[in-house]
C-alpha cells in the first residue's frame, strides 16, 4: 500500500473521488488544499480575476442577487448564473477547525502558489460577501 493510500485511509480522508490519481502532495496542509483546489474544472483554473471591490451579501440581496447553496463539499469555486441572477456558493463547514485549517492552507499558498493561492481568493472572496451580522443571517437562511 502506499503511503498515499495509507494517509487517505488512517485520517479518514473520503476525498480519494475527488484527488486525481496523479496528484502528488507534500504535507497535509497541501493535502487539505489539493482536495479543495482539484474540485476547479480545468477550464476555470488560471481564468480567475482579482477583486478589488465587491458588496456585500445583503446589498447584492437587495440588488436582485439570488444565492443557493451547492453541496460540492470543500470546493472554492463559486459560480453567478447571469439568466438567472444568482450566485451559486459551495457550503462552509465552519466549525472549530476550520479557520486554523484555512489559515494554515493560506499561509502555504502564499508561499509555494502565490499565483494560484486559489484558496486565498476564496477566503477573500468571503471576506467581502460577508461584513455584517445580516450578512451571515442572509447567508444561513439560503443554505450557504
Amino acid at each position: 500500500m502506499t503511503m498515499r493510500a495509507l494517509i487517505i485511509i488512517n485520517f479518514q480522508l473520503d476525498h480519494k473521488k475527488k484527488l486525481k490519481e496523479s496528484s502528488k502532495f507534500r504535507h497535509f496542509t497541501d493535502l487539505y488544499r489539493l482536495i479543495r483546489v482539484e474540485t476547479l474544472p480545468e477550464e476555470a483554473v488560471g481564468g480567475f480575476v482579482h477583486i478589488d471591490k465587491m458588496h456585500n451579501a445583503d446589498k447584492l440581496y437587495n440588488r436582485g442577487v439570488k444565492f443557493e447553496a451547492v453541496e460540492e463539499e470543500f470546493s472554492v469555486l463559486v459560480r453567478f448564473d447571469v439568466e438567472t441572477g444568482c450566485l451559486k456558493i459551495p457550503c462552509l463547514r465552519a466549525d472549530d477547525d476550520m479557520e486554523t485549517e484555512l489559515r494554515n492552507i493560506m499561509a502555504f499558498e502564499q508561499s509555494y502558489y502565490p499565483y494560484n493561492a486559489y484558496v486565498c481568493d476564496y477566503v477573500t472572496f468571503l471576506d467581502y460577501l460577508v461584513d455584517s451580522e445580516k450578512d451571515v443571517d442572509l447567508l444561513v437562511e439560503k443554505g450557504n
